[in-house]
C-alpha cells in the first residue's frame, strides 16, 4: 500500500538536542548530589519523559526526588537553549517540503512536553509544516507503547499500513510496530543501525531525505508495478501484440516482498524486481517459451538484478494451473472455480494467503482473477466452522487443561509447549473470525497486528508470548481441573484472550453463552452446525 502519513519523532530525529539534553541532566545529577552518569547513559534515556528518564538511570530513586530532579533539569535545560540554540538535523527541511509536495501528511509524536515543543516548532520555522501534534499530555501511554501512533491514526482517519514511523530510538520503532504499522530508523540521532534492526525497524536510514525513496517505493509490489508499466507492458506491446490483452500480469505468490512486507531484513535473500506473467494452458502451448525467453532476456539486461534461481521459479512466465496447483498443493481445475469438501480440507491457511496476496496489474480475460476471487471468497461454510471448533479444542487443551497440569507438576518444558500452541491457535482463531487468511508463520503476528483494530488481543498475544509461567504461585496446590491459578500471567492473559474470542463467536451467531471456557462451546458450534 502507498504510503500517506509520516509520523516523525522529534528529539534526535527532527531537532539535535543531545547536547542540551545530557548537559541538563549531568548538571542535574551534580547539583541533587547524585553520581554523575556518562554521556551515552543520559542519551540513552532520551524519548522517554523527563521523570522516566531519571528513574530509568535511577531505578531506586523515589518520586519525590524524580520530579525535583525534573523541575530543575527543565530550567537548566531552558537555560542552556537559550544561550545555544539547538538546531534542524541536515536536510530535515527540503525533506519535509519534498513530502508535502508529494501529498504526505507529516505528524510528530513525541514525549517532550506540548509547550517546550511548540516552543521549538515555532523558532526552527516549521510548525505549519506538521498537521498534527501529539505531546506527552496527549495521550495516557507513551512510547513505546503504540497509543500515540493508534490515536493519531484513529483522529486523522489513517489505516496502519497507510503509516510510517520515523524515529532514532528503539523506542520509536516499537511504538511503531505496536501499533502495526511500518517504522524506519534514523542513524544520525541516538542509536545505530544495528540496534535499530535489532529493535525491528523496517528500514534504516543515514539521512532523512533518504526517507523520499522509501515512501515512493514502500514496497517491491509498487516497484514491480513500475517495472511493469515502464519496460514489460512495452515489450509485450512490441514483441506479442497480438497476444497482449491474454497475458495476466502482476506480483503474487511466494515471498515477503508478495505481501508488502519486504523490510530491510527480508530483502538479503531471493529479492529483486520482475513480475508474474500468467498464461492459460492453450496460449502456454501457442507462445509461452517465446514470451519466457523475451521476458528472462529483459530481466537479465536490468543493472544489478542479480535474481537467484528460486526467485526466477516464482516470477515470469507460468501457467494459471501450475501458480495455484504449486502453492496450494492440489491439483487445481482453473475453468470450474470450485472445490471440494476434501480440497478445502487439506488446504493449509498460510498456503491460501500467498496464492491472493499481491496485486494483479492487468487481467482482461479475467481467468487468472477468477480463481483468485473464488479462494478470497473463504471457506465454505461447512469448512470454516470444521476449523473453528478445531482451533477452540487446540486453544482450550493447550492454555485451559494441560497448562495447569504441567505447571501443577513442575514441568516447565510441557508448559512452555502449551503457550506455543496455545498462541498459534489463538491467532489462527482471530484470523477465521476476521474471515482473513494468516500468512506464513514468520508474518502471522504482524498481520494480526494489521487487522486487530482494537488492538486488545494483539496486546494479550504479544504480552502471552513474551511471559513465562510463575512456578511460585504453583507451590503447595493441589491440582484441580476447576481452579483458575489467575496468579500465573500465562493463565491470565489466556483467559483474556478466551474472553475476546468468545466475544467474535457471538458477533457471527455462532454461540450465545459467554464462558471463556472455549472447549464447552466445540459441541455447541458442532450441533447448531450440523457437523456431526
Amino acid at each position: 500500500m502507498k504510503i500517506k502519513l509520516v509520523i516523525f519523532d522529534f528529539d534526535g530525529t527532527i531537532m539535535d538536542t543531545r547536547k542540551p539534553i545530557v548537559s541538563a541532566k549531568q548538571e542535574t545529577m551534580r547539583r541533587m548530589g547524585l553520581p554523575v552518569l556518562d554521556e551515552e547513559t543520559c542519551a540513552a534515556t532520551i524519548g522517554y519523559t523527563a521523570k522516566i528518564g531519571f528513574l530509568r538511570m535511577y531505578p531506586d530513586m523515589d518520586d519525590e526526588t524524580a520530579d525535583r530532579c525534573v523541575t530543575l533539569y527543565r530550567k537548566l535545560f531552558d537555560e542552556i537553549v537559550r544561550t545555544e540554540p539547538p538546531v534542524l538535523f541536515p536536510k530535515v527541511l527540503e525533506t519535509l517540503d519534498k513530502l508535502q509536495e508529494m501529498g504526505m501528511t507529516c505528524t510528530i509524536a513525541t514525549s517532550r512536553n506540548r509547550k517546550s515543543l511548540l516552543g521549538f516548532l515555532e523558532q526552527l520555522g516549521i510548525l505549519g509544516r506538521f498537521s498534527y501534534i501529539l505531546a506527552q499530555e496527549d495521550t495516557v501511554l507513551l512510547k513505546p507503547d503504540g497509543e500515540p501512533v493508534k490515536k493519531t491514526l484513529r483522529d486523522l482517519s489513517f489505516r496502519a499500513d497507510e503509516a510510517i514511523v520515523v524515529g532514532d530510538m528503539p523506542m520509536d520503532i516499537h511504538m511503531g510496530r505496536n501499533a502495526g504499522v511500518h517504522t524506519c530508523g534514523v542513524t544520525y540521532g541516538n542509536a545505530d543501525r544495528v540496534t535499530l534492526l535489532a529493535s525491528g525497524a523496517d528500514f534504516v536510514i543515514d539521512s532523512i531525505d533518504e526517507l523520499i525513496g522509501i515512501v515512493e517505493e514502500k514496497t517491491q509490489i509498487s516497484n514491480s508495478r513500475r517495472f511493469y508499466e515502464n519496460q514489460v507492458a512495452p515489450m509485450i506491446r512490441k514483441e506479442f501484440p497480438q497476444y497482449e490483452d491474454r497475458i495476466a500480469v502482476g506480483l503474487s505468490g511466494e515471498g515477503s516482498d508478495c505481501f508488502g512486507y519486504d523490510d530491510g531484513i527480508s530483502r538479503d535473500h531471493d529479492f529483486g524486481t520482475g513480475v508474474c506473467l500468467w498464461l492459460t494452458d492453450e496460449d502456454m502451448a501457442l507462445f509461452g517459451k517465446e514470451l519466457d525467453k523475451a521476458y528472462n532476456d529483459l530481466i537479465d539486461r536490468q543493472p544489478g538484478n542479480n535474481l537467484t534461481v528460486r526467485l526466477r521459479e516464482r516470477r515470469g512466465v507460468m501457467t494459471i494451473h501450475d501458480f495455484y496447483s504449486k502453492i496450494l498443493g492440489i491439483n487445481c481445475d482453473v475453468k470450474t472455480l470450485s472445490l471440494s469438501e476434501e480440497e478445502w480440507q487439506k488446504l493449509d491457511h498460510s498456503c491460501l494467503a500467498t496464492a491472493t496476496n499481491g496485486e494483479v496489474f492487468r487481467d482482461d480475460t479475467g481467468a487468472f482473477t477468477a480463481y483468485r476471487n473464488m479462494l478470497l471468497s473463504y471457506y465454505p461454510d461447512r469448512i470454516w466452522k470444521i476449523r473453528i471448533v478445531n482451533e477452540l479444542h487446540i486453544f482450550s487443551a493447550a492454555l485451559q487443561v494441560n497448562y495447569a497440569r504441567c505447571m501443577s507438576r513442575d514441568d516447565r518444558v510441557a508448559a512452555g509447549l502449551c503457550r506455543l500452541h496455545g498462541i498459534e491457535s489463538a491467532m489462527q482463531l482471530f484470523f477465521l473470525l476476521k474471515r482473513q487468511y494468516p500468512p506464513y508463520y514468520k508474518w502471522t503476528y504482524r498481520r494480526l497486528t494489521e487487522l486487530d483494530e482494537e488492538g486488545r488481543i494483539s496486546k494479550w498475544i504479544r504480552e502471552l508470548s513474551e511471559t513465562n509461567g510463575d512456578p511460585e504461585v504453583w507451590e503447595g496446590r493441589k491440582y484441580s481441573p476447576k481452579y483458575l491459578n489467575l496468579s500465573d500471567p500465562v493463565v491470565l492473559l489466556s483467559e483474556r484472550i478466551a474472553e475476546e474470542i468468545v466475544k467474535m463467536l457471538q458477533k457471527h451467531d455462532l454461540i450465545q453463552s459467554s464462558d471463556p471456557y472455549l472447549e464447552k462451546h466445540v459441541d455447541t458450534i458442532i450441533r447448531a452446525g450440523g457437523l456431526n
